[in-house]
């Protein structure tokens, strides 16, 4: 089957304009046929902050993108082969309900655990569907009813479905397929709350608004509200405390979702109409079912966890020698220095320039210390004749190319740029190749950056036309999936250059992205607003099966205050991902760049996070073996508590970041229970008052509750109570094959506690005795067992 099919009238058209955008010296030409609609204004500001190169290119990608775009490409709906797993006979069913082959109807369903998936007959223009389902249990249907267990069944109709919980009917679907694009209407409770699809400037609670599912880069900024931004994912939870489940729509296409009071309208532009229900007994159940289908999340390196220092840009190997050095003589721990594009030459990918050239001894250097260097990569491969990297996807057809076959440019930081086809599987496997330039050049982690794919443009879409052709169909197929299939790439790059484990950071991504990479939340605006809309939008992600992020500590864009960015800073030391970055118009923002205070309380603060890398090192793999993720919202613990500035970091720390200017002391109410505050070392229940310092973090670890701290020494922290079960995980960062794990659980007695362990792994020699500190209401006291005892008894 052909992939498009374009009129020949229309290819002359392109033909003609294409001859002159790709001649920059009918420039002038392009802007007097487009004048109605051009802005000026904003080719001013690109003259400004790109060149007048740069802006050049811009406008005349502009139009030549707005060309393709206008391709009429033929809409076809294809009817898919029915693979059997379904029969829609009925037994009330009549001649006059069949219908016809092109309409909607349900062609298969298949079961795994508490998985259903529903596929429907058509698809528009081509069946590309990112997610598969391969382990399926027998469907058994009677009357038109699919039971799911003893409560929840689906009532199934030839275009529509309803889920029942009981009696009550908590949702409803109809189908409508057509050539303009793939509708389904659904009916949802009143009183449900809305969570998931990817990473969103909102609040947590998503019902009233709608949301693009169309990855974009922000053009440099964004605030709350801004939509969509660079990871959107067809994934959400409808949630009450009575019940719960997800809905995932295996389509990448362009779409959106417009979530009202009790009704929920899907739009996608093309593709299949596929999609998964997800139930679990809870949230953790719900989550680990959502990981087998789209993928376990990857552990990264255990460095990965501490503080990354970034700007945008360190201009020389000095330079970040400079900051490097600058850490060591204030004592403050530092794991990762990030290079941002002025480390290339010429903004050309797998390139260095004269002022980098000694990296690998800094980098050595730095590695003596326990520090790392991560540099940037760009996906944009600067069209240049001669240039190895182009010349290589040129001679292999490797880069995405337009309706007629023509490679397709675009203006980024080297100017005019071809981009690579990850779909394809070719070159993923040529990309990765590359990926021991980072590793001679003594770089051990990578950060993806402009791959949703971002382009610079004067107005529209800034990403590659819609009607851009993949190996998996047009752009507007492929365009979510970008940066998740790049991924994929630098992960098997880094994997094979013989590092253990990968430390890989993307800024855009779709569902299971984490198999592969970090993502963060991009260039947020420096602004407590924004400070405060971080904590919903990393808890969307973590709803979204994206557990592994964290923001720009202090915001990209701008320079914080000197408190804004001590709050910021203490949000990301109990963020699953912790890194200060901002952009090159914004005041330097390394630790020591504010006033002594600011110097103390950074250091504290960031010593702070090395103490509980053990727990959220554990916590991260869980998440890999599990799928649960390290944020958690309020609700997932407490049923009816939809707060936002707040959240569970695991099951056992209850954190309050500081989200406003505050002087002298703050309220926190504490959930019932004994908690036990971690920074000032006292039990504590019910409200409280605290002195807002600046090092300060509300950070309180539950009753019934062990966590690994990391002092001089490595201590378990109990907050006596039942049911404190938690599975520690370390391993040996030089080999792959030392680890340990320790599972603990306790109970308790009328007068007295009992921990036991048990623990299996060749990593013991750091663990041949456990020291246990038991935080009272009286005090804590610390004791010690040899790991073979396997226990430890209390008397309370």
């Amino acid at each position: 089957m052909a992939i498009i099919e374009v009129a020949t009238n229309l290819n002359t058209v392109y033909t003609i304009y294409g001859s002159i955008i790709n001649n920059l010296k009918n420039y002038l030409i392009i802007l007097l046929k487009m004048s109605d609609n051009f802005d000026f204004g904003k080719l001013r500001l690109f003259n400004k902050i790109f060149g007048l190169d740069i802006a050049k290119a811009s406008a005349a990608y502009t139009v030549e993108r707005d060309l393709i775009d206008n391709i009429k490409i033929p809409a076809k709906l294809i009817n898919r082969e029915n693979k059997g797993n379904y029969n829609t006979s009925r037994t009330n069913q009549n001649e006059s309900d069949q219908i016809e082959s092109d309409q909607p109807r349900i062609m298969e369903i298949n079961r795994w655990k508490n998985i259903v998936q529903f596929k429907f007959n058509l698809c528009l223009n081509l069946c590309f569907e990112p997610i598969t389902l391969t382990d399926g249990d027998p469907i058994q249907i009677s009357d038109g009813i699919l039971r799911v267990n003893d409560q929840v069944h689906f009532m199934i109709n030839t275009d529509s479905i309803s889920l029942y919980n009981g009696t009550e009917n908590v949702r409803s679907d109809k189908i409508k397929i057509s050539k303009d694009g793939i509708i389904i209407d659904s009916t949802v409770r009143t009183e449900s709350r809305i969570f998931g699809t990817g990473e969103r400037a909102m609040n947590l609670n998503l019902k009233g608004h709608k949301v693009n599912l169309w990855n974009r880069d922000a053009d440099g900024a964004y605030s709350q509200g801004k939509d969509p931004l660079y990871i959107t994912v067809p994934f959400y939870i409808d949630y009450t405390k009575n019940f719960f489940y997800g809905i995932l729509f295996n389509n990448s296409s362009k779409g959106f979702f417009e979530f009202g009071t009790d009704k929920v309208h899907h739009e996608f532009s093309e593709g299949s109409c596929d999609f998964f229900f997800i139930f679990g007994s809870s949230m953790e159940d719900l989550f680990s079912q959502l990981h087998e289908l789209i993928g376990k999340p990857y552990l990264p390196p255990k460095w990965a966890f501490g503080f990354h220092q970034s700007k945008y840009s360190y201009k020389s190997t000095s330079e970040v020698e400079g900051v490097f050095e600058g850490f060591m003589k204030n004592d403050i721990p530092i794991s990762a220095i990030h290079l941002d594009i002025d480390y290339m030459k010429g903004y050309k990918v797998f390139t260095i320039n004269e002022n980098f050239k000694d990296l690998k001894r800094l980098s050595d250097k730095m590695h003596e210390a326990g520090a790392h260097i991560v540099a940037i990569l760009d996906p944009g491969v600067k069209y240049e004749l001669g240039y190895d990297i182009f010349n290589e996807g040129f001679e292999n057809g490797y880069f995405v190319k337009d309706p007629l076959g023509n490679i397709i440019k675009g203006p980024v930081w080297p100017g005019f740029s071809s981009f690579p086809d990850f779909t394809n599987e070719k070159v993923r496997e040529w990309w990765a190749s590359h990926y021991s330039f980072f590793i001679d050049n003594g770089i051990e982690g990578v950060w993806h950056d402009m791959n949703e794919p971002a382009l610079f443009v004067i107005w529209g879409d800034n990403t590659l036309p819609q009607n851009a052709v993949h190996s998996i169909g047009f752009h507007r197929t492929a365009h979510n999936l970008y940066g998740y299939f790049m991924a994929m790439a630098g992960h098997e790059g880094l994997r094979r250059n013989g590092l253990k484990r990968q430390f890989l950071l993307s800024r855009s991504g779709w569902l299971g992205i984490n198999s592969y990479s970090f993502v963060w939340t991009g260039d947020i605006t420096s602004s407590w607003k924004s400070l405060k809309i971080t904590i919903p939008m990393l808890l969307n992600l973590s709803l979204s099966g994206i557990g592994l992020a964290g923001s720009d500590v202090g915001g990209f864009a701008g320079s914080p205050s000197k408190e804004l960015y001590l709050r910021w800073l203490a949000l990301g030391a109990v963020s699953p991902f912790f890194r200060v970055h901002s952009s090159n118009h914004s005041k330097e923002r390394e630790p020591w760049m504010f006033d002594k205070e600011s110097l103390e309380a950074a250091k504290k603060i960031i010593k702070f996070r090395y103490t509980i890398i053990p727990y959220i090192y554990s916590l991260a793999y869980e998440y890999s073996t599990e799928g649960i993720p390290l944020m958690r919202p309020r609700f997932w613990y407490e049923p009816d508590n939809f707060n936002e500035t707040s959240f569970y970091l695991g099951r056992s720390l209850l954190v309050f970041p500081i989200l406003k200017k505050t002087k002298g002391k703050m309220k926190i109410e504490l959930p019932p229970g004994e908690w036990y505050d971690l920074m000032n070392e006292e039990i504590v229940s019910g409200s409280i008052e605290r002195v807002a310092r600046y090092e300060y973090i509300p950070l309180f670890q539950r009753q019934g509750s062990i966590i690994p701290i990391q002092d001089s020494d490595l201590i378990f922290n109990f907050v006596p109570g039942n049911n404190c079960n938690f599975l520690y995980y370390d391993e040996d960062e030089e080999s792959q094959d030392r680890w340990i794990k320790i599972e603990f659980s306790c109970t308790t007695n009328n007068n007295s506690i009992e921990i036991s362990w048990k623990y299996d792994g060749s990593y013991t020699e750091k663990y041949k005795t456990l020291k246990f500190r038991i935080c009272t209401g009286k005090g804590s006291i610390i004791r010690e067992e040899r790991i073979e005892s396997s226990k430890l008894v209390l008397e309370i």
